[in-house]
């Protein structure tokens, strides 16, 4: 096996742990733990993912940490263009996990990311399914200032 080969191998190997002790810490709820993994994994430089900035989306959301969880939106949505594609899949896990954060202090900040993306829903002409489309009903009925 060539030196490379084996690097790769061995990246791959890593790779797959940080996923699959990760997917386990969220199973039980540990969102603290996989926080931590989680960081530990983007320590090691493995590239950019699109998995991993909706997993960090869904420990923050889980933990009501609303700026590191506009850190990754920010990071989603970048500002002279999208990180990665947009996709429904992408958008209905971003939605998602934005209806966490129910307290009354985050209602204008989840009305504004909601607007973020419900224009880039359009924009990028992106069909809604219903879990996309139940989440910014949801999302903009409970956000109404009454």
């Amino acid at each position: 096996m060539v030196a490379a080969e084996r690097n790769d191998k061995i990246k791959d190997i890593k790779i797959e742990f940080y996923d699959g002790l990760i997917g386990d810490l969220m199973n039980a709820k540990a969102y603290s733990l996989s926080q931590i993994i989680q960081s530990e994994k983007a320590r090691e430089k493995f590239g950019d993912d699109v998995k991993d900035d909706l997993i960090s989306l869904e420990i923050f959301a889980h933990q009501f940490k609303l700026d590191e969880f506009r850190s990754v939106w920010k990071e989603l949505f970048g500002e002279e263009s999208n990180k990665y594609d947009l996709t429904a899949f992408i958008c209905e896990e971003m939605s998602h996990n934005l209806v966490k954060f129910t307290r009354e202090d985050h209602k204008t900040a989840r009305l504004e990311m909601t607007d973020q993306l419900h224009d880039q829903i359009i924009k990028h002409g992106i069909f809604m399914s219903d879990k996309l489309f139940y989440s910014l009903v949801y999302l903009y009925t409970e956000s109404q200032q009454w």
